[in-house]
């Protein structure tokens, strides 16, 4: 425990001491003020109690002297004259004298119909042989107007003979209390610094009851000063308004005796604290060398692990510790020298760009993302000999491969299949597992760039050439490939301009019932008008659109066409004609977050009904997105869009995704329906595609129907609807709708022919 200092110590003394100095004069001085207000208090009461009693007295006197003269009334013309005074309603207004005569019509007595003031006791025998000496306070009662009326009342007996009716009664004052209290003075006591209220006893009723006569309803501790003339019925209740302690005053003093103590401490403090402070700086310069020298000693220590860790981090990634692109670039560069100076000397830069990476960063958090990475380029090393290659992470999702020595293009293209085949395997990521692919771009040094950053570059190229398409997942650049990208880069050029131009445009493939033979529906399918290459077929450019992401825009454009086409063709075709137009979303468009409040703004803005628009989506854009799905889908449900699963049958995880989400259809991929006829195998997966969709509750649609006995097989299975080349190509929006309005019905022997 820390030993306090003299200094300290003698400081504290001194403050304590004119504290409790300070506190005890605080307390005196609030005692002695208590006991003046209490004088103070005592004495206002006091007078204002003989006040009001005086202003009894005079009305006592009245009443006694109104029943005198009725006692001494010697005839019946004095008896009438005094009968004259007779009032029933005592109204407050002013101070009242009446006789009353008991009992009044023969039954009792009361006044204004006042409840409190009829209960008295109005029998006037008892009361005369009491013969009470005073008149007799009662009240105060509260009239129904919301006054107070006090009364005096004293009982009177008339027997002087013949002439004068024998009769008994009262003799009331009636008077109004509120100026009763003021004449007393008792409002100029209550607008002072003294609260004052008024409190009585009711007759029968033992409890106080107040009437306030200032602004505090409840007074702390007040003094108690009774009304003489009231028989101990009336007081006057009497306190500071403030309150008997002043707390504001004491306050005040008590933060000036605090800030005087604490000065004389630090005062005190001050005088004692300078020997102790020479020696403590003394002591603490010594310890300061003494760290100084310490810490000079570690730095220099630090220093040379920082110089290590430099050296490190900058040629190795921080999140994954794989080496990075400076270390890539140096060590290829090495190669290229080696390259020039022995001509037989070929190596490969191998680019991999790992497919749905940013999904599951986004799905699973970066930390999972950089896992995958690292356990991908452990493999690789593993794959090939260590002293045969270089991997490192140029990228969020891309990996550099440098083989040294690999000798020919079909090398380098075996050394990439073997890649592939080491990341087929599943990955294990924090208790799951993930199925992981890449595209690869590979250039040599044989193909005629002497810089590493140009060989890098031959090799995104190559790259950006085996995510265009192709069954390979790799791609080797060779001088067309250059080529190639560039014409990529022209179509995507022209592909936003397109979107600015509206160079779009719909055609519709019809959807036939195989129960009815009709058409039901059609798909939208957008079509691209060149204004130099002519109409390009989707192929050419939605893939490219949904890898820049112009699909979102894209789709919309359909989405709104098809509405609005829908929108027109229900006021043109008769009534007894339905049908509905389908549009294709995409993985793009699912990640939009307002892609549910735009349908229901379109729906809203053409005024179709959502049966009428249909919406299909693969299974392929829903991995690594199941979340944002399922939101979206039960908004379209909610919305009455029924959904279509297209391509069936093509994804990893089909079956699961029935069981997570209901579709009203499911569209069987062309793979197995166009072999349906020749191969016994596709005909079996079908028929069981079918035979689920029926359990699951949804329909079938077969796409890439292209031949009678195709469609014939199909409705043979159960399938209920067909849709392909057998029946229509994609028409073209007035093709369709003529074709619509002809009500065309396909046979065995034309696919679809005019009906009635």
């Amino acid at each position: 425990m820390k030993k306090e200092s003299p200094g300290t110590l003698f400081a504290a003394a001194v403050g304590s001491v004119v504290l409790l100095a300070g506190f005890a004069l605080i307390r005196s001085s609030a005692e002695q003020r208590t006991m003046a207000q209490q004088t103070e208090v005592r004495e206002t009461g006091v007078e204002l109690s003989r006040g009001i009693a005086r202003r009894l007295e005079r009305l006592s006197d009245s009443v006694l002297a109104i029943r005198s003269d009725v006692e001494h009334a010697r005839s019946a013309a004095d008896f009438s004259s005094l009968l004259s005074g007779f009032k029933r309603d005592l109204s407050p207004g002013e101070v009242q004298l009446a006789l009353v005569r008991y009992p009044f019509n023969g039954k009792g007595f009361s006044l204004d119909g006042d409840p409190e003031l009829s209960a008295l006791d109005w029998d006037v025998n008892q009361a005369i042989a009491r013969r009470p000496p005073k008149p007799e306070l009662a009240g105060p009662f509260r009239k129904a107007s919301g006054e107070w009326l006090a009364l005096l009342r004293a009982p009177v007996w008339l027997t002087h003979g013949e002439s004068v009716p024998e009769t008994s009664g009262w003799v009331v004052a009636s008077f109004p209390l509120e100026a009763l209290l003021s004449e007393a003075g008792i409002d100029q006591a209550a607008s002072a610094e003294i609260g004052v209220q008024f409190a009585y006893f009711s007759p029968g009723n033992p409890r106080l009851r107040t009437m306030s006569r200032s602004a505090e309803p409840d007074l702390a501790a007040p003094v108690r000063q009774v009304i003489g003339l009231t028989q101990d019925r009336w007081f006057l209740l009497l306190a500071p308004k403030q309150g008997w302690t002043p707390w504001p005053a004491i306050a005040l003093h008590g933060v000036l005796v605090l800030v005087f103590a604490l000065f004389s401490a630090g005062v005190a403090y001050d005088f004692t604290r300078r020997p102790a402070e020479l020696r403590a700086e003394i002591e603490t310069r010594d310890k300061r060398l003494r760290a100084v020298n310490e810490r000079l000693g570690e730095e220099i220590h630090q220093r040379e692990d920082l110089e290590k860790q430099f050296r490190h981090a900058s040629f190795h990634d921080p999140f994954t510790g794989l080496p990075n692109r400076s270390y890539f670039m140096d060590r290829l560069g090495r190669a290229l020298r080696r390259a020039r100076l022995e001509p037989g000397y070929v190596m490969a830069v191998i680019i991999l760009n790992l497919d749905r990476f940013k999904s599951i960063n986004e799905t699973l958090g970066v930390a999972a993302g950089d896992q995958l990475l690292t356990q991908s380029v452990q493999r690789l090393e593993n794959s090939l000999r260590p002293e045969d290659l270089v991997v490192a992470r140029l990228a969020d999702d891309e990996v550099a491969v440098l083989l040294f020595d690999i000798g020919t293009a079909q090398a380098a293209a075996a050394a990439a299949k073997r890649l592939e085949s080491v990341l087929a395997e599943p990955f294990s990521i924090e208790g799951q597992n993930i199925f992981a692919s890449a595209s690869m771009g590979i250039a040599l040094s044989s193909s005629g760039y002497e810089e590493a950053e140009g060989l890098v570059r031959a090799a995104h190229m190559a790259l950006s050439k085996a995510k265009a398409g192709g069954r390979e997942k790799y791609a080797i650049f060779d001088p067309t490939t250059r080529e190639q990208l560039v014409s990529r880069h022209q179509l995507e050029s022209d592909l936003h301009q397109a979107i600015e131009r509206n160079e779009f445009c719909l055609h519709l493939q019809p959807i036939v019932s195989f129960q009815t033979r009709r058409i039901v529906g059609m798909e939208s399918l957008v079509r691209w008008r060149h204004p130099l290459e002519g109409l390009i077929p989707p192929g050419s450019f939605i893939p490219l659109a949904e890898e820049t992401g112009l699909i979102v825009p894209i789709t919309r454009w359909v989405l709104r066409e098809a509405c609005l086409i829908a929108q027109t063709w229900s006021s043109q075709l008769p009534r007894d004609i339905d049908f509905y137009l389908s549009v294709n979303l995409s993985a793009q468009d699912l990640r939009q977050p307002d892609v549910c409040d735009y349908v229901g703004e379109v729906l809203r803005e053409t005024g179709i009904p959502g049966g009428v628009l249909r919406l299909e989506v693969t299974e392929s854009m829903m991995i690594g997105n199941l979340g944002t799905v399922s939101e979206i889908v039960s908004r379209f449900r909610e919305m009455n869009i029924p959904l279509l699963l297209d391509d069936f049958g093509t994804g990893y995880s089909s079956l699961s995704y029935l069981n997570r989400f209901q579709f009203d259809y499911i569209k069987i991929d062309r793979a197995f329906v166009s072999r349906i006829a020749t191969a016994r195998q596709s005909s079996g997966i079908v028929k069981a595609i079918v035979h689920l969709a029926q359990d699951l509750g949804s329909r079938t649609i077969a796409e890439g129907v292209e031949t009678i006995e195709v469609a014939e097989q199909l409705q043979n299975l159960g399938c209920d609807f067909g849709q392909g080349y057998f029946f229509s190509k994609a028409l073209e929006v007035d093709d369709a709708h003529r074709l619509l309005l002809s009500r065309p019905k396909w046979d065995h022997s034309a696919a679809l022919v005019q009906g009635e």
